[in-house]
């Protein structure tokens, strides 16, 4: 193993089905990542995300000579692995769904839904500017969102609306293919450089 070599982008898939890349910096050794399924990331192709806390790979370990190596693996190579004496932890993802005080949304930005729980509060605010800001209501069969990715994030808009005080400043992610309806403003967009 490499623990000091200088670190490569790969990604894997988290989840057998899943249409993501769950990408991640690791310094192991090129014959470990092969048996963990890793793939080089070259380019920022649709379905690529990083540094996501949902959906997130299981993580495979395996004690050598040298030390003990962890790292994701890719869901594919899961069987090959526990054959070659790898341990496999448990992957996770979530879905859709609604608590009390707020609901599970997402928008689209490089063909990925990215989400996050919405609070009821400012839905209300939002109100019919959700449609046309290109937020959408997550379901609970909704196995495909991420959450809390360093990439792709979403551009956010904000709009000042009239409260009791005077006026506050409302903001939130939306969907960057969608025209902005009227007396919202958008940020720019990211760049891919910036996550990694």
């Amino acid at each position: 193993m490499s623990r000091t070599g200088a670190k490569r982008v790969v990604a894997v898939v988290p989840f057998n089905g899943s249409p993501l890349r769950y990408g991640f910096a690791t310094n192991i050794d090129q014959a470990q990542s092969t048996q963990l399924g890793h793939a080089p990331v070259n380019n920022f192709a649709s379905g690529f995300i990083f540094g996501a806390n949902a959906p997130k790979p299981a993580r495979a370990r395996k004690r050598f000579a040298s030390g003990i190596v962890s790292s994701f693996i890719s869901a594919p190579s899961v069987l090959a692995a526990r054959t070659a004496g790898w341990s496999i932890g448990k992957g996770k993802y979530r879905t859709g769904g609604t608590t009390p005080k707020g609901k599970t949304v997402y928008v689209t930005i490089a063909g990925i839904k990215y989400g996050w729980v919405m609070p009821n509060t400012t839905a209300q605010r939002i109100g019919g500017s959700l449609a046309q800001l290109g937020i959408r209501e997550a379901q609970s069969t909704d196995k495909d969102i991420v959450f809390g990715a360093s990439y792709p994030k979403p551009p956010t808009a904000s709009r000042a609306i009239a409260s009791s005080g005077g006026s506050s400043t409302l903001t939130t992610f939306y969907d960057p293919s969608v025209t902005l309806p009227a007396g919202w403003r958008g940020s720019g967009q990211q760049d891919p450089s910036v996550a990694l």
